[in-house]
């Protein structure tokens, strides 16, 4: 997703090589440290690629990430299978809780990662709920549209059973992956939690998804399991409520789709 109105990014070419810096004033600190923590989190995995970190500090009032700058080698097949190998590696890290020890942000909103056994729980008061909220506060959906704990919880366990919580990226989609010369991938602007696998590949596919080649080498790992097209959906409602929180009316459409799907 987008940056924050109070965060920027360089490229910055030095006699030691080309490096990427991004900043962020001392109001949207917070959310450049939740970044840094992700791809931290992301890189003690040993799984799936992120930018080498050089510095995270402060500067003339401004909090910093000096990491790696990521050149783009092309989307050939082999570093999109590899990238698929690398994102099931990614979602065979597992915790007991879903959730994370601490919050982030999807784009500039916040995201709450407070802790829940059950699946279903966690992704209506930590996901769905919040953002229906905001949205029916800005304007944006009515009443009758948004239902209640007991609906949601009820048709998010018929949907899903035995989910192991597993570490997600959390905004995977190809704007946060540089596919790179060595034939791999690279992921950037992590959202990370513990949660169902399928939110990651929910995301990817938002916007247009990855090549089959990507897909096919994940479940080749993972496992398809039946009904992950209504899953998927359920999973991309969050993040179009999110968009439409964001960016306003352009998305009411589709996450009204998606809401009478579900009612």
């Amino acid at each position: 997703m987008g940056q924050s109105e109070n965060t920027s990014v360089y490229r910055v070419q030095a006699n030691t090589g080309t490096f990427v810096i991004k900043t962020s004033n001392q109001a949207d600190s917070i959310a450049l440290t939740a970044e840094y923590n992700g791809l931290q989190k992301i890189a003690q995995t040993q799984t799936i690629s992120t930018p080498e970190i050089y510095a995270f500090n402060t500067w003339d009032n401004k909090h910093y990430i000096l990491m790696q700058y990521i050149e783009e080698g092309g989307k050939s097949r082999s570093a999109l299978s590899q990238l698929g190998h690398d994102l099931a590696a990614l979602h065979n890290i597992q915790a007991s809780t879903f959730g994370l020890d601490v919050d982030n942000f999807i784009g500039s909103l916040p995201q709450s990662n407070k802790q829940h056994l059950s699946w279903a729980q966690f992704y209506y008061h930590e996901r769905l709920y919040p953002q229906l909220k905001k949205a029916f506060d800005l304007g944006f959906l009515e009443t009758r549209s948004i239902k209640n704990e007991h609906h949601w919880v009820t048709r998010i366990e018929n949907l899903i059973d035995n989910v192991t919580p597993v570490l997600l990226h959390g905004d995977l989609w190809a704007g946060n992956c540089i596919l790179n010369k060595k034939g791999s991938g690279t992921v950037i602007d992590p959202a990370v939690y513990y949660g169902h696998n399928e939110v990651d590949i929910a995301m990817s596919l938002l916007f247009g998804g990855f090549d089959e080649t990507f897909y096919d080498a994940y479940f080749s790992e993972i496992g398809r399991v039946p009904g992950l097209q209504d899953r998927i959906l359920l999973y991309q409602l969050y993040y179009l409520l999110v968009h439409l929180n964001l960016f306003g009316m352009s998305y009411q459409r589709k996450v009204s789709d998606i809401l009478h799907r579900f009612s």
